[in-house]
């Protein structure tokens, strides 16, 4: 079997005991390629990958070096970690990291869907890390995965009426489990347990369209319950939803920005046509809770919907100068956020 340059990377990264803070589920670690759109992040507790980021160095547009850090560069900092591609070439990222530790995670099956309307932040708090399998077919969440530290009790064999898995099994219960990692209970080190995939292995289905929203952890329940009620239009174009906590930071162009959320995450058929046609339908189930598209995912939202959801970002400070040859790369990176859409 072929070794990837990833697997390397976090293999020796793991035996120097150094676990990130954000490290995903799955499989992605914080990169030049992922901090920039504010990526993933799972926990009720964890925020999402570009909190991570301690300091960074980039290129700008005037071909000079710069060099932030939270430490030191305040507003500049927050403004410029996330952000699409707007400032420069990004050359360096320094990470917040961990002692090591190992993990273990658990899958639990059919959860009562009034069940999670009930006990949604004790469901969400029950791991490290918490995710929510459902294809919104039914009265039940497909699967629920708990990843723990290794020496936390385990949760009860019966969790809020869903009953334990008796094998490993995919996320897409069709699909066979051996590109997911152990569960089981069995503990390994963090990178074999956090991600719901193993390194060298197909993620997901392999071959997929993905949206994923966010919407403020205050609204989940709601908000999921509005998405359930559109279960016929999106079940036969679907092939899983995830459901995950995300917490809040202080990133200007993060979803997450002053609010802890909740991400619902699409993983459609590769069926374009269809899949437009079902997205406006998400959206407006979901405009009265405060939804936001993650950038790099696909959406409908038209740029108005886009400026309200993110009104309370402070990209007006002018405090880029020094960082690109324009008086606002928050400017810039607004208007890239706004072509992801291709209505701008």
């Amino acid at each position: 079997m072929l070794v990837s340059a990833m697997d390397i990377f976090v293999r020796t990264w793991m035996s120097r005991g150094m676990p990130c803070t954000t490290w995903h589920r799955c499989r992605i670690s914080p990169s030049p390629g992922h901090v920039p759109l504010a990526t993933h992040g799972s926990g009720m507790q964890n925020g999402n990958l570009s909190t991570a980021v301690a300091a960074m160095e980039f290129i700008n547009a005037r071909g000079e070096i710069v060099r932030l850090s939270r430490q030191k560069d305040g507003d500049t900092f927050r403004g410029a970690v996330v952000h699409l591609g707007g400032i420069g070439l990004v050359t360096k990222l320094t990470l917040d990291v961990l002692p090591t530790f190992q993990m273990k995670q658990w899958v639990y099956l059919n959860l009562p869907m009034q069940q999670m309307q009930a006990h949604f932040e004790d469901i969400m708090s029950a791991g490290y890390s918490v995710s929510l399998f459902t294809d919104w077919k039914g009265n039940d969440i497909n699967q629920v995965w708990i990843k723990q530290k290794a020496d936390d009790a385990d949760p009860d064999k019966d969790f809020y009426g869903a009953q334990a898995a008796t094998r490993d099994v995919h996320p897409i219960i069709a699909i066979s489990a051996e590109n997911c990692t152990a569960q089981m209970g069995v503990a390994g080190p963090w990178y074999e347990r956090m991600p719901h995939f193993r390194m060298n292995f197909t993620p997901s289905s392999g071959k997929e369209l993905q949206s994923e929203y966010f919407v403020p952890r205050k609204h989940a329940v709601d908000a999921l319950m509005a998405v359930n009620r559109l279960g016929k239009h999106i079940a036969p174009h679907l092939l899983i939803s995830e459901v995950r906590a995300i917490d809040a930071d202080d990133l200007w162009m993060s979803p997450c920005y002053q609010q802890p959320c909740v991400t619902i995450h699409f993983t459609w058929k590769q069926d374009w046509d269809n899949v437009k046609k079902v997205l406006p339908m998400i959206e407006q189930a979901l405009d009265a809770y405060d939804v936001r598209p993650h950038w790099a995912k696909l959406f409908t939202m038209p740029p108005a919907k886009l400026r309200h959801a993110t009104s309370n970002w402070p990209i007006s400070k002018p405090c880029y100068s020094s960082m690109t040859a324009t008086a606002n790369s928050a400017t810039i990176s607004w208007q890239v956020a706004c072509m992801v859409n291709q209505s701008w």
